[in-house]
């Protein structure tokens, strides 16, 4: 039985599905972060891709393989960096990060992609996300390039923060197929927050300072929000 995912990784599928309408089997696929408890590169190895993925923490890898195993799937697993794919040119037919990129520097993305346009072969398709900067709250402190130092699962994490004409810019020299931007409501996790609790979040060194986001608080469940655009992408010929 297939594993749920997110729509834009089942629209993935369906694109690659319309390019090669006849079996997928022996095609190879890339997923750049594909450690975690329910990677989506099963999805594809459900479907018969030889599936590879790399991440930098052996730990979210070996969850990515043990979910693999539950589901029946064989997967290529290794270390690595997608600022320096292990991988010869022209090796994949297809090639995607999914909510991992967002934690590189906007230097560090635009290495990303390059090595992601070299590894993928021409006419090969890319799939890959921006964190977009209409999300909100934005916490933490950024410095000059809107990168964010921002708290998730209890650790601070960097976030790159994008404009529209950034994500447009940085994917430059590929056949854009598709551009969405998704906001995905944050309401769940501030509805029954209390103002003191909301206040309890506030560190002194963040953008905000406390009376500032004091004022913020009214506008939390009309305003959360974490957004992506998502770009599904084509190496030209």
């Amino acid at each position: 039985m297939e594993s749920t995912y997110h729509p834009q990784i089942h629209q993935f599928l369906e694109l690659i599905q319309q390019q090669d309408n006849k079996s997928l089997t022996g095609k190879k696929i890339l997923d750049c972060g594909a450690g975690g408890k329910n990677p989506p590169l099963i999805l594809f190895g459900q479907k018969g891709l030889e599936s590879f993925g790399i991440d930098l923490s052996a730990e979210r890898l070996l969850m990515a393989k043990e979910a693999a195993e539950k589901h029946g799937v064989s997967l290529n697993l290794q270390e690595g960096d997608m600022r320096s794919l292990p991988f010869e040119d022209d090796y994949f037919d297809f090639v995607y990060e999914f909510y991992s990129m967002c934690h590189l520097r906007k230097r560090d993305t635009l290495i990303a992609i390059e090595e992601m346009k070299r590894v993928v072969k021409p006419g090969g398709l890319i799939f890959l996300g921006f964190m977009t900067a209409d999300s909100w709250p934005l916490t933490g402190r950024p410095n000059e390039y809107n990168e964010w130092i921002q708290e998730e699962n209890g650790q601070p994490t960097l976030h790159s923060v994008f404009f529209d004409e950034e994500t447009y810019e940085f994917v430059e020299g590929l056949k854009i197929l598709s551009g969405e931007q998704e906001r995905r409501s944050l309401v769940s996790e501030f509805e029954s927050m209390s103002l003191q609790e909301w206040m309890a979040m506030h560190q002194d060194d963040w953008f905000y300072d406390r009376d500032e986001w004091e004022a913020m608080y009214p506008e939390r469940l009309a305003e959360a929000n974490y957004s992506h655009r998502f770009f599904m992408l084509e190496k030209q010929i």
